[in-house]
């Protein structure tokens, strides 16, 4: 069990250090950086994994994939995902970052609905219902309009909760998780240097990164906790643990982004943070404890988080 908080610590600690490193860095560079860095090693791993076992090496090309849902994840799962969020980063604190991709679950289980026809039950309607009022009191979303780098970054989470779908199809077709998100980080990382080439061009002063030194130290452990630690520590949990157990366990990554908010830039842990974290945790349960006939009728929910 402890594992999973460290998980889950670690996924917080993984928003604040890329809330650094964008200081250093271009968001659109940092992301195509960190995507192709990490895309090559995870496809290099499987290659060596797969002649290491005495199979024939699976090709690290598209052709192995369908191009038209290779395209898609790198865009929805990579691309529109991390420079959305990345760019919202900038503006926001990365506590308020971490409660808003707490509504993962929630708008997963919507897209759900609207994509799959699943139904969803009064029950996990009121979990929704509570979680998202649980993020509007702790961001201090003001109802009258929510500010525009919230939203950007609510968009970002609707791409990447959009982009588990296509993945399901590549899984059920029997393609490699590794080779699904190494392909597309890939490919997300190259989209995202093109935008950035187009972009710095467009300013009138084009400075790469403040500190290549600091921004290597960031871009680093970043690439290091996040796509490999956290990804295969993900994968390793999976399998040992229910989806339902990780899923609720989720409203461990605002607590601890609340924790790290205070050591790191000194916050105060205010009422309203504890009151909507007790309220995501009613919200997850309603949502995610169904009755026992309905219990395995979304298989989404094993693609919650990224």
């Amino acid at each position: 069990m402890y594992l999973i908080v460290l998980l889950y610590a670690l996924l917080a600690l993984s928003f604040n250090i890329a809330k650094k490193a964008i200081f250093y860095a271009d968001p659109f560079f940092l992301i195509g950086f960190r995507m192709i860095v990490a895309g090559t090693i995870l496809l290099f791993y499987n290659r060596l994994k797969n002649a290491g076992n005495g199979s024939k090496a699976i090709s690290c090309t598209t052709p192995v994939l369908s191009w038209r849902e290779i395209i898609k994840v790198s865009i929805f799962h990579i691309y529109l995902s991390f420079v959305l969020e990345f760019w919202a980063l900038q503006y926001l604190r990365a506590n308020e970052v971490i409660f808003l991709y707490s509504l993962t679950p929630f708008i997963t289980g919507l897209l759900s609905y609207f994509l799959c026809k699943e139904t969803i039950s009064k029950r996990q309607i009121a979990g929704i219902c509570i979680g998202f009022l649980a993020i509007i009191y702790g961001n201090e979303i003001n109802m009258n309009g929510i500010d525009l780098a919230e939203l950007i970054l609510l968009m970002a989470i609707i791409s990447g909760a959009y982009a588990w779908f296509i993945i399901q199809k590549l899984l059920e077709k029997g393609h490699s998780i590794s080779i699904i998100n190494g392909t597309s980080m890939l490919y997300g990382g190259i989209l995202s240097l093109i935008t950035w080439y187009f972009w710095s061009s467009a300013q009138t002063t084009n400075s790469l990164t403040l500190n290549w030194v600091q921004f290597f130290i960031w871009a680093s452990l970043l690439i290091i906790i996040s796509n490999i630690i956290i990804y295969n520590l993900y994968g390793y949990l999976i399998r040992r643990y229910s989806v339902t157990l990780m899923s609720f366990m989720g409203f461990l990554c605002p607590t601890f982004g609340t924790f790290f908010d205070q050591i790191l830039y000194g916050s105060k842990i205010e009422n309203r943070y504890l009151i909507s974290i007790i309220l995501l945790i009613i919200g997850l349960y309603l949502y995610l404890t169904l009755p026992r006939k309905n219990r395995y009728c979304c298989n989404w929910l094993r693609f919650c988080y990224k």
